[in-house]
């Protein structure tokens, strides 16, 4: 090796010595780090630093701080305060402000040796209990402790904040609004203003009010931060928030969040890119939420040029919001207006006979929007839109129909959650309407329906009425109370006028309770109730002065009268035969009519005609009655005809027999003449006949012997 490269190289007595150089270094080190520790041992006096601490808060506060314990210097593995339990209180009360179980308190050094000045780089709190309020007059019961001006004993230069297992609660006495944080875990880096830092949270929280909550589950929150002196300006960036939990809306939410930035000044703030995801579970019943908003401010008021919301359930059903132009009403921070476009499309499936069937709807519409932000509420207003539905049970005809109206939402609990009015027009007629839902242990609905003129046959098909009857366990949790009310109503074929319906469901119970309509020239009334679990109903009418030819036409009513008649009717059955309510009835049909026909046969000619054992054919003849009175009775498909009473100056009529629902009939009658000129050749007699009849005609025989005891 040339000798220029080995003078480069260190002797082995030039390493010795750097050795001992190294040695007697750390040496110095060591003891002057003991000195140190022994130093600061000796000058800290833990209870002069509690009376200290306590003798500040009262001069400065006017709160009490007491420690459970005297205060503790711990050197390794880093120089820490050791503070145990204690309570601060309000400012002049006894009430407790915040407590904790232990925190630890890790001061810089040079500073504490320089210039004895107490500057916190790190703290750490256990348990922390803090209770912040807002009074009435809008001052915070915490803004004392972040007055600049007081004199601070000890200054904050964190470079970390950790609280675990913490208790925040926050009360807003203006608006009657509560929010809790429990079990909290917080993490942040570099408190300090200017600099930027780390913030993580993770707790279980509680927001409504005192009596109710609106909002229960666990949030949390990771974002990079920065924040200027005093708090006056600052930003949250590229930050993630997540919800799991419950609210006023559903009983189980996930929501997540991201946003790229959130900043603030003492005048105000604005949020850019916040996008919001969610879902109210895992099936596909379940509702998927999307949202975002591209950017917002607050100066003087809300200003956001667009939000859009997308609610979506599985492949069946979407909800897709606009809300375009929001801002502050001038001089009114609290409300915000603007516009909102509205798209639905729902589609309800259902399992009707074994297979599938369909209601799907469609509806778009603009509104003004106002939001309270106060009282928390949104109010759409002047709305006008379409509603879209097809299902197998609607007419093809029954198209399209306009809606207007306004919504009203709210969270307060003493105002009902949703309200809506307006008017629903088509071709079956124009509908107002009143609904108010009041969210509780039971759901309460109240609705009241008006309307000139509703067709509801060309709306439903007829065939089809008990597929939207709702089963029992979509009406569980709930309660109806309402009313209809229309001047002209086309119901199952009938012409009603006059209509007046209450409605009320409880407990899986519907109940048309005290109805009443004008029809075909006389009156109808009565009340029918269902029984959802049970599938059955039970009904009593009653008729009066309606004109049974007009009844008949419209209805397919199969009865062999005519004229002006009286009718009470006691049934009940199963709905699961509708339309046709007569094949699974039990009860009692009660019939009176004046001034009336029977239809079918000519009576008296047949009485007239026939001899014992002869029969004859009638159609298209009727038999004038000055009243006629029959009990029937629904049994095993039919109406069997208990009692039948008939009278004219021709003849009289009592017998019994059996009507089909499909209007056949079978009738045995004890015929005996009347007081006419006519019948003056068979006075005295009485007559057994025996009357059939169908659709196409009646056929009447006479008995071979006359039974006079019987009839007698």
């Amino acid at each position: 090796m040339p000798a220029f490269f080995r003078a480069l190289l260190p002797s082995e007595q030039r390493i010795q010595l750097a050795v001992k150089l190294c040695g007697f270094t750390l040496g110095v080190l060591c003891m002057g780090s003991l000195m140190l520790a022994l130093f600061l041992q000796l000058r800290f006096d833990g209870p002069r630093l509690a009376a200290e601490l306590a003798e500040h808060s009262e001069r400065n506060w006017q709160r009490s701080l007491v420690l459970e314990s005297t205060p503790q210097l711990s050197l390794w593995p880093r120089l820490r305060l050791q503070l145990g339990a204690a309570t601060l209180s309000e400012p002049g009360r006894g009430e407790t402000f915040a407590s904790w179980r232990e925190a630890h308190l890790e001061p810089a050094l040079l500073p504490l040796l320089l210039h004895g000045r107490l500057e916190l780089r790190r703290v750490e709190i256990d348990g922390l209990l803090l209770r912040l309020m807002r009074d009435r007059k809008g001052v915070w019961n915490g803004e004392d402790l972040l007055d600049a001006t007081s004199d601070r004993p000890v200054q904050l230069q964190l470079d970390a904040l950790v609280l675990r297992q913490a208790d925040v609660t926050l009360d807003d006495l203006p608006t009657s609004r509560q929010a809790q944080w429990r079990k909290l875990e917080l993490r942040a880096d570099a408190l300090r203003a200017g600099q930027g830092g780390r913030l993580q949270l993770d707790s279980q929280v509680i927001a409504g009010q005192p009596s109710r909550s609106a909002l229960e589950g666990r949030l949390t929150l990771a974002a990079n931060y920065r924040f200027d002196e005093g708090l006056e300006g600052g930003a949250l960036t590229q930050g993630r928030a997540s919800f799991s939990g419950r609210t006023d809306w559903v009983r189980e939410a996930r929501l997540e969040a991201g946003f790229d930035a959130f900043e603030w000044q003492a005048d105000g703030w604005q949020v850019r890119q916040v996008r919001l995801q969610g879902n109210t579970g895992a099936t596909e019943s379940d509702l998927r939420l999307n949202a975002n908003l591209p950017a917002a401010r607050w100066r003087d008021g809300l200003n956001a040029a667009l939000l859009e919301v997308a609610v979506q359930r599985g492949e069946q059903g979407a909800l897709r919001l606009e809300f375009a132009q929001l801002q502050s009403i001038a001089g009114d921070n609290d409300r915000v207006k603007g516009s909102l476009s509205a798209e639905l499309r729902q589609i309800a499936k259902t399992d009707k006979a074994g297979k599938d069937e369909a209601l799907q709807i469609g509806a778009q519409g603009r509104a003004a929007v106002t939001f309270n932000l106060r009282e928390g509420s949104l109010t759409v207003a002047d709305f006008n839109g379409r509603l879209d539905a097809k299902h197998p049970a609607l007419h093809p005809a029954f198209g399209t129909q306009l809606l207007r109206g306004e919504v009203r939402l709210a969270s307060d609990a003493d105002a009902p959650l949703l309200d809506l009015r307006g008017e629903m027009s088509g071709s079956a007629g124009a509908l107002q309407f009143e609904t108010s839902l009041t969210r509780g242990r039971v759901n309460s609905l109240r609705s009241k329906l008006s309307g000139e003129r509703f067709d509801l046959d060309s709306m439903v098909m007829p065939a089809r009425w008990r597929d939207w009857l709702p089963a029992a366990d979509q009406l569980k949790g709930w309660s109806l109370d309402g009313e209809l009310r229309l001047g002209k109503l086309k119901l199952a074929g009938l012409q009603l006028e006059s209509v007046v319906v209450p409605v009320q469901q409880a407990d899986g119970k519907v109940e048309l309770g005290e109805f009443s309509a004008t029809l075909y020239g006389g009156r109808h009334a009565g009340r029918w109730r269902w029984d959802a679990a049970a599938q059955r109903y039970d009904t009593s009418q009653t008729l009066r002065g309606v004109a049974l030819d007009a009844l008949k036409r419209d209805s397919g009513l199969q009865l062999p009268l005519g004229g002006l008649t009286n009718a009470t009717l006691e049934a009940s059955g199963r709905t699961g035969t509708w339309p046709e309510p007569c094949r699974s009835a039990e009860g009692v049909l009660r019939i009176y009519s004046r001034d009336t026909r029977w239809l079918g046969a000519d009576m008296p000619r047949s009485m007239l005609d026939l001899s014992p054992g002869q029969q004859r054919a009638a159609r298209n003849e009727t038999t004038p009655l000055d009243e006629i009175s029959a009990a029937l009775r629904f049994e095993q498909g039919s109406l069997q005809v208990e009692r039948l009473s008939a009278r004219s100056t021709q003849l009289s009529l009592t017998g019994s027999g059996r009507v089909a629902c499909s209007g056949a009939s079978e009738l045995s009658l004890l015929a005996r003449a009347g007081s006419d000129k006519s019948m003056s050749s068979l006075k005295g007699q009485l007559m057994n006949l025996r009357v059939t009849a169908d659709a196409a005609q009646a056929t009447v025989q006479r008995a071979t012997a006359t039974t006079t005891a019987a009839a007698r």
